[in-house]
Formats: C-alpha cells, structure tokens, sequence
C-alpha cells in the first residue's frame, strides 16, 4: 500500500463545509482543510501537522511543534526521526542504484568518456559501494527500532480503538526486517564493509590467505580519468580475510533488495501513530479499505 498522499487523499462524506472568495482566488474550506484556486490543498491532520498538496508535490511540516510533541510524546518522536532518517538514506541509494543501472550521453560532443555505460567499471564500482552502503544502513535501522520499542510503540498500536491492522502489521515487518540485518554476516558487512575502511588485522589476514598463484587486482580503469577506475584490492583483501564467500555476497545482496522498500511502512506506522492518538484522520486499515474501494470502483 502507498501512502505518499496520506489522509488528504481520500475525501470523507461531509468534508466540504462551504466556498468562500477573497477576491483574488477563490478557496474552499474542508473540515481540517483549505482547497485553493488552482488545485492546492492544505489541510490540517492533527497535532499542529499539516500538509499540502501543490500539483505532484506534498509537503508535511509540524508548525505547532510543542502541541505535537506534548500530544505523540518526545520518546515515539525522536525513535520516528531516526526511522524516517534511515528510510530516506534507503530510497536515496536505491534510486543512485537505479540511475547507475540506466545509459546516459556524454556531457559534451567532444567528451566522449563522460557517458555512462552500466556495464563499465566504473558503474560496477558504484554498485559496490552503494550497495554496501545499504547494508549499513540497514543495520543501523535496528537502533530506531529499538528507541521506538521502548517508547512503546506496540502498546500505543495495539490499544487503538479499532484496532489498526495495517500499521500494527507494518510495525511487525519493519522490526523482522531490522531483526534480520543484525546476524553476524550482517554486522561485519556493516563494520567492515560499508562504513569503514576495514581493520588493519583483517588486511593483513586476507594478504596471507591470497594464493601466491592468483593475482592481486589493484584496479581496473575504462579511461584514464579516477571517474572511471575501480579499486578491487580493498574490497577482495577484506573479503578473504573475513572469510566471506561469494555465497555469503549473494545472500546480501539478495537480502538488501528484498528489503527494499520500507517507506511505506514507515508512514503506515506514522499515520496508525497519530490516528491512536486521536487524530481526527482514517487509521491505516481505513485508508487501506477506502483505496480498494476506489480501485474497484473505478474512480
């Protein structure tokens, strides 16, 4: 389920409450909602957050913050921030992923190397560290889990009334998915791999593990420009040393795309939050069953 346009989304039996004319642009007032001229709507969900929707852009901003902290509780917001943080870095490497994996004309006639191929070096060099830089971040995703746990995040979803299906089950995945990225394979790609430049000990362990037969890549370069060369010499040493193989590289990489997309967990969570705590706005089980209905009918 998508829940990029939120409770604006879904207009609610009732809500038109009246037009009104400034002169200038005519408005329309919705219960919790201003619609103005020329598409624009800005509309209030609860606890001093809005939202607007200008053309294909929606904004939420908090513009009451003491009423929503003193209303959502500073523990289930700070534990929020770190779960929209970590959510925002994922679709941020993800869509790097996607672009690197696209072709693109060079910057000029006459610079012929500046295109990008996805089968150069220097594409497979941007797939490495981005995708290793996701499985940190999904191992850093545990620490927000963790801060929302304790600021009792399962009993505020919980002991809603009626009880909110969709984000308790979001809930649920978010914390399997955090779970799953603190196994032991995990947390060396996390520490070795993805953030640092890996121990000096490992190096050295993987220098001595290397056949004397095989030959050592220090880099592959398509132009002779650094935008175009790859260095394979710290990654292959760090991964003999650790005794990764290229099984356990596949299970990552695996495991990282399968995880993918955790957004709309994330605001399916935030949303069943705000509605438990009496925000006047459908739970996510209510947005989940209007939008069903209006596929289904058509509209």
């Amino acid at each position: 389920m998508r829940y990029d346009n939120g409770p604006a989304a879904f207009d609610t039996p009732g809500a038109l409450t009246g037009d009104e004319s400034d002169g200038s642009k005519s408005t329309t007032r919705r219960r919790g909602a201003v619609i103005v001229g020329g598409g624009d709507v800005t509309q209030e969900i609860g606890f001093g957050l809005w939202e607007t929707q200008r053309g294909e852009r929606l904004t939420r901003e908090i513009r009451d913050l003491a009423e929503f902290r003193r209303t959502v509780g500073d523990a289930l917001v700070v534990g929020l921030v770190q779960l929209f943080t970590a959510v925002g870095r994922l679709d941020a490497l993800h869509v790097l992923l996607d672009l690197n994996s696209r072709t693109s004309p060079p910057w000029s006639p006459d610079r012929p190397e500046t295109a990008h191929d996805p089968d150069s070096t220097s594409a497979a060099r941007n797939r490495m560290v981005l995708v290793s830089m996701i499985w940190g971040v999904f191992h850093e995703l545990n620490a927000a889990v963790e801060d929302l746990k304790a600021a009792r995040l399962t009993e505020v979803l919980t002991t809603s009334r009626p009880k909110d299906g969709e984000a308790i089950g979001s809930w649920k995945s978010l914390r399997k998915i955090a779970a799953r990225w603190q196994g032991p394979l995990e947390t060396i790609a996390r520490n070795q791999l993805a953030y640092h430049l890996g121990d000096a000990e490992q190096i050295r362990k993987g220098l001595d593990a290397w056949p004397a037969e095989e030959a050592l890549v220090l880099s592959t370069a398509d132009h002779s420009s650094r935008a175009h060369t790859q260095f394979h010499i710290g990654f292959d040493l760090l991964c003999r040393g650790l005794d990764i193989s290229p099984k356990d590289f596949s299970t990552l990489v695996d495991q990282g795309i399968a995880d993918a997309r955790i957004t709309d967990d994330a605001m399916c969570v935030f949303f069943g939050v705000l509605h438990a705590k009496g925000a006047p706005i459908p739970s996510a089980t209510e947005l989940w069953r209007m939008k069903n209905k209006n596929v289904r009918g058509g509209r």
